[in-house]
């Protein structure tokens, strides 16, 4: 299980680096944008985008894990011929 404080850390990160929200159902939530996550201390929530035009929320006991997006490497100049 993931603590506030462990989601607050990837949360927080400068830079920011997109994560994964690994719930006990099995979903997979990305968050590419620090903006697209919310949570509540006290009520123990966390919200989270559900499609394009949708939110979702969960409480934060679902969330099981928390996996790090890898970088994409940026593509290699061609060399000119």
């Amino acid at each position: 299980m993931v603590t506030i404080e462990q989601l607050r850390a990837v949360w927080y990160a400068n830079p920011f680096q997109p994560f994964i929200l690994v719930l006990d159902d099995g979903r997979r939530v990305l968050i590419d944008d620090p903006m697209l996550i919310s949570f509540s201390e006290g009520q123990r929530t966390v919200a989270f985008p559900e499609g394009r035009h949708a939110i979702d929320w969960t409480s934060f006991d679902r969330v099981q894990r928390i996996e790090m997006v890898k970088p994409k490497r940026a593509p290699r100049p061609r060399k000119a011929s």
